[in-house]
């Protein structure tokens, strides 16, 4: 999958559970998705330099499909994971309130 002809759109307010089944797609086309969840626990066979590689890599994928005002609520520098909790506590949080 060639993310800069795909048909993904970028996180809105309004778009979080669409947005979110495109980006994992994209994350598991590019061999970053195993990054989320295991930055405590990092690959075993994988070495600091690049596993600091791969999570500044996803953490790039992440933040190109972040319309501007999603962008302002997430540090763009930290890790993937807090990245990808911060962006579900945020949406599904407001999900919840507009039921």
């Amino acid at each position: 999958m060639d993310d800069s002809n795909s048909n993904i759109f970028k996180l809105n307010s309004s778009n979080y559970p669409l947005w979110k089944t495109f980006i994992e797609d994209l994350l598991y086309d590019k061999d970053l998705y195993d990054l989320i969840g295991s930055a405590t626990a990092k690959l075993k066979e994988t070495s600091n330099v690049n596993w600091n590689t791969m999570n500044r890599m996803e953490v790039a994928m992440i933040g190109r499909w972040l319309d501007m005002s999603v962008y302002t609520n997430v540090e763009a520098k930290m890790d993937d994971d807090k990245m990808w909790n911060n962006l579900k506590e945020l949406y599904v949080w407001t999900e919840e309130c507009a039921k």
